[in-house]
């Protein structure tokens, strides 16, 4: 399956459902695209993390579940179960078993059903553990030919090959009655083992889940009517590449009207704050929670993200035929009338400085059309500043203070990444030059950048 290029596999990565019924669930996870799914979803994950107490039993149950929708499958007349496949259905039944008495009393979605009858007749012996033979007791006629050969086998003075083969033969046959008997039986209850492994993947996933909440801090968003806010958002895959380096991420927070814009100079984090925004978005509509401190978020039809010169190599593509391929995406869903999210990364930037801010300012326009849909762009243009009835933003970028105070850091240190609601008179970052200074570009080279701006100015 395809997704958006904005770090959701790396989030996939991390979730880790222990039976092959999870993970299978984790892999078919859907985009959502109604309240109640997404709700849904969420309810299942506090229902699962109010049982904190059963978290690890639960999973050291579902780790000793088997796999067996192969052997399910097989359940149909004339076809005779061998002994590996009873004993799977026996270790399923046991273990499933184990995992319903561990839940007790649940919700609809984790029940399971009963399959203590399917383990009985299979454990004739009651020895009450998942290991299968074929016991004595499932036919009367099996003891007495198993007697017959074992008193063979250890008296060498009666030993006689011909009615030693013809007991084995015997043997073979009543114990092939009994796997016919025994899958004819276990075909009733076929549906019962295969709900069971759905329920198991779906139990597993939201156990899965659970933990995975609980090691990124991640929490619940709420679904919004109209509002899109978020508060603390983190990328946690960057966080955890700074981490490894003994830095840290700056969190975002901000609340976006239908056309927002933001800008800001070189390296502050625009492509950062829209990639997060983007795998935010994607996280929720797959009824995740979300790396924010708390969020309000509506639910969208369809998610266009574009984000530069990557994308566009992956698709095969210039990066503005990537841009204008996104375009086209983001104005069928204007024509045809459904809820989109549209996230332009520096829209126009890969034409010319005189038709690139004509994109970026009927790009604002257009998709803002549609009153279902929402429009977030980043930009280097200062022409950003004149879109009308835009909210627009400033990432703060280079602190002077810090700048004067601490020589001699790493320029991230020196970055202010913080998002802030600027007005359509405010001045536009001009840190390029600042930037490659404290990058060690060549002093003479920066100092004939400064002369080439004075001349460009005159």
């Amino acid at each position: 399956m395809k997704y958006l290029d904005c770090g959701f596999e790396y989030i996939l990565s991390l979730i880790d459902p222990v039976t092959p019924m999870g993970r299978e669930e984790l892999r078919v996870m859907t985009f959502l695209k109604r309240d109640e799914d997404i709700e849904a979803f969420h309810k299942r994950q506090l229902e699962v993390n109010e049982r904190k107490s059963q978290v690890e039993s639960l999973k050291s149950i579902l780790a000793r579940v088997r796999d067996i929708r192969g052997t399910i499958s097989n359940l149909s007349p004339g076809k005779i179960l061998d002994d590996i496949e009873l004993f799977e259905i026996k270790s399923f039944a046991y273990w499933s078993e184990r995992l319903r008495s561990e839940i007790g009393e649940c919700s609809s979605w984790m029940q399971l059903p009963d399959l203590s009858v399917v383990f009985s007749f299979l454990d004739p012996d009651d020895v009450g553990t998942e290991s299968f033979y074929i016991s004595d007791k499932l036919d009367n006629a099996l003891a007495v030919v198993r007697k017959k050969l074992y008193r063979l086998q250890r008296n060498r003075e009666e030993y006689d090959e011909a009615s030693l083969n013809e007991l084995i033969r015997l043997n073979f046959e009543i114990e092939e009655k009994v796997r016919a008997d025994l899958s004819g039986k276990l075909i009733t209850y076929r549906e019962d083992l295969q709900s069971s492994a759905t329920t198991i993947g779906k139990i597993d996933l939201i156990v899965a889940l659970v933990e995975f909440n609980r090691k990124l801090g991640l929490s619940k968003p709420e679904i919004s009517s109209g509002e899109y806010e978020f508060e603390e958002l983190v990328n946690p895959e960057l966080a955890a590449s700074l981490n490894k380096s003994g830095k840290s991420f700056q969190p975002f927070s901000a609340s976006f009207d239908r056309r927002s814009v933001i800008i800001g100079g070189n390296m502050t984090g625009k492509s950062v704050l829209l990639r997060t925004v983007a795998l935010l978005q994607t996280m929720f509509q797959h009824g995740l929670f979300v790396p924010a401190k708390r969020a309000f978020i509506p639910v969208y039809d369809a998610i266009v993200y574009y984000s530069g010169d990557k994308q566009s190599f992956l698709d095969g593509l210039s990066s503005f035929a990537g841009e204008v391929d996104h375009l086209k995406k983001a104005l069928e869903i204007i024509h045809m009338d459904i809820r989109g999210l549209f996230l332009f990364d520096e829209i126009g930037r890969n034409t010319n400085p005189v038709e690139g801010p004509a994109f970026l300012m009927a790009s604002a326009e257009y998709l803002s059309r549609n009153q279902r849909c929402r429009t977030i762009l980043t930009s280097h243009y200062e022409e950003a500043l004149e879109i009308e009835g835009a909210k627009l933003f400033i990432i703060k970028g280079l602190d002077r203070e810090r700048m004067r105070n601490e020589i001699g850091r790493e320029i991230s240190y020196y970055v202010d990444h913080s998002l802030v609601e600027i007005e359509s008179n405010a001045a536009f970052p001009r840190e390029a030059v600042t930037i490659a200074r404290l990058m060690g570009l060549d002093r003479e080279f920066v100092e004939l950048i400064i002369r080439k701006l004075k001349e460009s100015c005159e």
